[in-house]
């Protein structure tokens, strides 16, 4: 690839970005011009260091860009400005994670479909080659379609149900479904998008299956009722006890601040658990009952 026909510029040469780049890595300085950073023609002008780097200093093919380039190396050829700055970085990957960059420099390098890469993060996080998801992993649209299908993953690689009458009952029981959500580290779309379990289930399903709702009212009232009789149960347990905390005027002094409320309960704000372990829950997962022989057929096309 000629260089100097692609950035042929009246202002800036070729050999100066070059040269440019070359002063930053001997530290004679400390960043490029601003015309090469300004938004109006900087990426050509990145897009030619990175490939210049990649290149000269390590021989590199664009498949050795996507599996090898890490943060070490980023940090060696002094890469960070003209990659954070310049290319946007997936929401399925973190910050110390360049994949992408060979995947923008050279687009044919891009062989997985977004559904194959959202795969390939579940599973790094189930079998705990990754401590946590991504940051932004579950944000917004594209976020909540992510949770759907690592619903999809969990339900046929893990729980492999014969039914959907079976995945109702399972997700309807609020506390079971915790459960096993945890242990295949979904419990944060609970917390961050739907809810429940039975609302994440359903929120899964609902695009796929005209058949569900019933189930779903099902389960949802049967929720609702055993989440009243313990409340009942708790204020006949309490209704005589008077909290040594409240005024006259009913106002408790010793109310939480209202940061400390916003906490999730792992403690971080953003809903993620920084070490995103939940250890393996007293859980049966194959004690799901018997399935209903019309509920089953075709059950396992949905993914």
């Amino acid at each position: 690839m000629d260089i100097g026909n692609i950035l042929y510029q009246p202002f800036v040469s070729p050999e100066d970005i070059l040269y440019q780049y070359d002063e930053i890595l001997l530290g004679n300085r400390t960043n490029c011009s601003t015309l090469i950073s300004a938004k109006e023609s900087g990426n050509k002008y990145t897009d030619a260091i990175l490939r210049y780097c990649f290149d000269k200093f390590l021989c590199w093919t664009p498949q050795d860009i996507v599996n090898g380039l890490t943060k070490e190396i980023v940090g060696q050829f002094k890469l960070a400005p003209f990659i954070e700055k310049r290319i946007p970085r997936p929401s399925e990957f973190d910050e110390w994670e360049y994949q992408y960059v060979g995947w923008y420099l050279y687009p044919d390098t891009y062989t997985l479909s977004n559904d194959e890469r959202i795969i390939k993060v579940y599973m790094e996080v189930v079998d705990g080659k990754r401590k946590r998801f991504p940051k932004s992993f579950f944000d917004e649209n594209a976020g909540e379609h992510r949770a759907f299908v690592c619903f999809r993953v969990m339900s046929n690689e893990f729980i492999q149900p014969t039914s959907i009458k079976q995945l109702y009952e399972i997700f309807g029981d609020e506390q079971g479904g915790r459960r096993l959500l945890s242990k295949y580290k979904l419990i944060v779309p609970v917390r961050s998008i739907f809810g429940t379990p039975l609302d994440y289930l359903h929120a899964t399903l609902e695009d796929e299956w005209n058949e569900d709702d019933d189930l779903y009212d099902k389960h949802l009232e049967q929720a609702q009722l055993r989440a009243g009789k313990q409340k009942g149960s708790c204020k006949d347990d309490n209704e005589e006890d008077e909290d040594p905390d409240m005024d006259d005027d009913g106002v408790n002094d010793d109310s939480e601040d209202e940061d400390e409320l916003n906490e999730d309960e792992d403690g971080d704000e953003d809903g993620f658990d920084e070490d995103f372990s939940y250890g393996e829950p007293d859980y049966d997962g194959d004690d799901y009952g018997e399935a209903d022989e019309e509920d089953s057929d075709d059950f396992m096309t949905w993914i």
